[in-house]
């Protein structure tokens, strides 16, 4: 009897940790609500300093526990957060990482923004087939801006090419329905959609070209930070030969952000005298970041100032190997320079230059 008692005792005893294990067990918060406290600590109203301080701490230990677990709108947050520079130190890497994690996920604001970092090289190197993948699998998840930039990879392209791509032709309505959204947008002061209605006036996507209206939107969305519109916009000043308002913008887009068109498109402003004293070095140092930031344009330029001995003693191997690299990469440009050189050389000079090849894709880790 005394036993059975002990027996029972011991049931009864290990029922009640079982019960307070499972209750223990279903009190901790899933990632989801761990997040939602995150955002509570980061939105909730401070009576203090020190409690602001406090509180963006505490939600920001939430949202990177939540991340780390994989929630997805905790994983975008965070990437959102290293990319502007909000309660952490911008770190374009890091947004990039926690973009790829989310995009992996299938999270499609996450695909959209590694696919726009890719298109960039902030974070990282130039790679349009990465962005182009990516841009279709956000467009795939119902992500509409990125057909709309998938749009605008194939015109550039295009372009490059000598050819042009009707604009409207199957995609009208989708560029009036892209027009209509980012208007609305853009008139509410969302940079983004002013980055985009100021492209699409630039363009004529769904509605007439109007370079004014492009210009307009464009530098709304350049003043408030936009790296995108800042480059459009310094571009559209460079163009119009407005080369004072351009170079303010190039600069500060390459010497704060690494941001690797600028680096190609100032180095232009150097090479030939326009809008600065004409620096054919500062030049070639400007090309050579681009070009590792993978800038294909920039391999070009590199490859013909080396033939010409632009800045540089003339190295005409070293100068086929850079256009040579430029030539694989699709340039349209370095595809001609290449056909002709290689008409004008022996064997054993054709051998040589694709040793300087092979030598040069081993420094760029290519």
């Amino acid at each position: 009897m005394k036993s059975q008692n002990i027996l029972a005792k011991t049931i009864l005893v290990t029922g009640l940790l079982s019960i307070s294990s499972t209750s223990f067990a279903a009190q901790e918060p899933t990632r989801d609500e761990v997040f939602e406290q995150g955002i509570y600590y980061l939105t909730r109203e401070k009576s203090s300093q020190d409690e602001k301080q406090k509180d963006y701490l505490l939600g920001l230990e939430k949202i990177q526990n939540a991340a780390d677990q994989g929630f997805p709108e905790a994983v975008y947050s965070l990437g959102l957060m290293y990319f502007k520079g909000e309660l952490v130190r911008k770190d374009y890497s890091q947004a990039k990482r926690w973009f790829q994690k989310g995009a992996e996920n299938n999270h499609a604001m996450s695909q959209y923004k590694l696919a726009k970092m890719y298109l960039s090289g902030l974070g990282g190197k130039v790679d349009i087939s990465e962005a182009k993948k990516w841009f279709k699998r956000a467009s795939a998840n119902g992500v509409e801006e990125a057909k709309y930039n998938i749009d605008l990879i194939n015109q550039k392209r295009a372009s490059q090419n000598g050819t042009t791509i009707n604009n409207h032709k199957g995609n009208d309505a989708h560029h009036q329905k892209m027009f209509k959204i980012h208007k609305k947008h853009a008139e509410n002061g969302n940079m983004e959609s002013e980055y985009n209605l100021g492209i699409i006036y630039k363009l004529g996507y769904g509605v007439e070209k109007n370079d004014q209206l492009a210009e307009k939107y464009l530098k709304l969305s350049a003043d408030k930070g936009y790296l995108d519109a800042k480059m459009s916009l310094a571009t559209l000043y460079s163009d119009t030969a407005r080369y004072q308002l351009a170079i303010p913008l190039y600069q500060s887009l390459t010497t704060e952000d690494d941001y690797g068109l600028a680096y190609y498109a100032l180095g232009q402003l150097y090479l030939f005298g326009k809008g600065l004293d004409k620096d054919e070095t500062q030049a070639l140092t400007l090309f050579k970041k681009a070009a590792n930031k993978n800038i294909v344009a920039a391999n070009y330029s590199i490859g013909m100032m080396y033939l010409n001995g632009y800045g540089v003693e003339k190295d005409f191997y070293i100068g086929y190997a850079y256009i040579a690299l430029s030539a694989e990469q699709n340039d349209t440009n370095a595809k001609k320079s290449m056909s002709f050189l290689r008409s004008k050389m022996t064997p054993q000079d054709i051998s040589k230059g694709e040793e300087a090849l092979a030598e040069l894709k081993t420094q760029l880790k290519l």
